[in-house]
């Protein structure tokens, strides 16, 4: 890390999104409840007059009663970590500098099993009032094994990140916006860690006194790099050939996301449908609805079944590059090309697929031949995981 001077500025404890959590869920557990309460009193006067749908009324509860079990957990947890304020140091963070600073913990926990990651989001918000919505696209993130250390009233969660100068700032204002969010994981016994900040972040070349330890960042550097390049074996088969390499990118890997694109295209596709058969009777509009609903969900169900049975092979012999696309092991297509220096390999983004607040990458690996592009490696689950592919495949066929 360096050790430039510090911008460091007295900005107040952030309190985590996670503070009024448990309110939330009890409010909405006790309007749930008490909606519901006359329907459900309702309910045996109303079956023996065999009315069979009043029992959907006890959905309300039920789900009122699932809010307040959300609420019970979530107070737990705030209650066993504390509040778990930040402290950023500098305030605001530095983007094209550092952001860190650190979290404190209302007990002593053990030093394994931890991660935290930053984030820049883009925000776009449409519509008003009940038809408001809020979409957001990760525009960049990192993530860190932070410096967790004892203290006499607790536990004290250090980290410091140095983001790309070339990031946007915090902007809350107007239907786009910009923010930057850092999310803490922890222990997960007796209950997890989960702790999610929404932080400032301006322009600066600003530096952090926070100071994490050359050997807690020499180990887990080193540990982070071994972990990529045992993930990227596991992901693509790599096997040795007469003076070069065979390269296998295996049909079923990744199969949640891909049956995620199935299941959506088949929904919008059998919405589309049933709405067309309706269309017959009630109008033109519903035939407009039906079409826009099944321009989705038809491609859908054709990429996702063709994601799901797709494999790559590729062979790289001297200077020469032989790729195989495949479906279900039936060969489609082949492409050549030629692979001299370690500047013709590119790294693409492919998808991006969310989990809560997180974000996993899939990356393809390509070459480069003048105006062609030849891929030869995909379904790389992870940034850190697709550049350690591509610095080992580099190594290996040892190219200048």
């Amino acid at each position: 890390m360096s050790d430039k001077p510090s911008l460091r500025a007295s900005g107040a404890p952030i309190s985590s999104s996670e503070k009024h959590g448990f309110w939330l869920f009890g409010v909405m557990a006790i309007m749930f409840i008490g909606v519901s309460l006359p329907g459900v009193l309702a309910v045996p006067e109303e079956l023996s007059r065999e009315n069979w749908l009043i029992l959907l009324v006890l959905l309300f509860p039920l789900a009122g009663l699932w809010l307040a079990y959300m609420a019970w957990k979530t107070w737990h947890n705030w209650r066993h970590y504390g509040p778990a304020p930040l402290q950023l140091d500098p305030s605001p963070g530095q983007i094209g500098g550092d952001i860190g600073g650190y979290i404190t913990l209302a007990r002593r926990l053990e030093k394994q099993d931890w991660s935290i990651t930053l984030q820049c989001l883009k925000i776009r918000i449409t519509g008003s009032g009940k038809n408001r919505s809020r979409h957001e696209t990760i525009l960049w993130q990192a993530d860190q094994v932070p410096e967790v250390q004892h203290r006499p009233a607790g536990t004290e969660v250090r980290f410091r990140f140095q983001p790309p100068g070339d990031l946007p700032p915090t902007h809350d204002a107007g239907r786009d916006q910009v923010a930057w969010r850092l999310l803490l994981t922890g222990p997960t016994e007796p209950t997890p860690l989960e702790r999610t900040y929404t932080l400032p972040a301006a322009p600066g070349a600003g530096r952090s006194t926070i100071s994490l330890s050359a050997a807690h960042v020499a180990h887990h550097q080193q540990r982070a790099r071994m972990d990529a390049i045992t993930e990227a074996a596991e992901q693509i088969d790599v096997q040795p050939v007469g003076n070069g390499l065979a390269l296998h990118s295996r049909a079923g890997r990744h199969l949640g996301m891909k049956l995620m694109v199935l299941v959506f295209g088949l929904v919008f596709a059998g919405i589309g449908t049933g709405l067309g058969y309706v269309a017959a009777r009630e109008g033109f509009m519903l035939y407009l609805m039906a079409a826009l609903f099944c321009l989705f969900g038809f491609p859908m169900i054709v990429g996702g079944l063709f994601m799901a049975g797709r494999s790559l092979s590729a062979r790289i012999e001297g200077d020469r590059i032989i790729m195989v696309r495949y479906w279900c092991g039936r060969p489609l297509w082949q492409r050549r090309g030629s692979l001299t220096r370690a500047d013709q390999l590119e790294l693409a983004n492919s998808v991006t697929m969310r989990h809560g607040n997180r974000s996993t990458e899939y990356f393809s690996l390509s070459v480069k031949d003048g105006q062609k592009t030849v891929r030869i490696a995909e379904g790389l689950a992870g940034r850190s995981v697709a550049e350690a592919f591509r610095d080992n495949l580099i190594m290996l066929l040892r190219l200048p």
